[in-house]
């Protein structure tokens, strides 16, 4: 009954210096997994994309040239190292 009442106590503590549940630890880790596959394929589909564009303020396309489409995939691929441990 003391182990108990003793692990309550614990996990009350845990929870009130803001550790994680299990139930948050779960969401995150779900997060960056659909985060990983999300750069993945941004990142596949800019290297298999010859030319690159963004939308404009008003919605016109703004292709961007070599020096903007080598730093476009840098980050792609920064943001997968970042989410997907590779």
């Amino acid at each position: 009954r003391l182990d108990r009442q003793e692990a309550k106590r614990e996990a009350a503590a845990e929870e009130a210096a803001g550790a994680p549940t299990e139930d948050e630890l779960r969401a995150a880790a779900e997060e960056k997994k659909e985060k990983c596959n999300l750069y993945k394929q941004r990142l596949t589909m800019m290297l298999q994309s010859r030319r690159l564009y963004r939308e404009g303020e008003n919605g016109d396309r703004e292709y961007l040239d070599s020096a903007q489409i080598d730093q476009a995939r840098a980050d792609a691929e920064k943001k997968v190292q970042e989410y997907c441990g590779k």
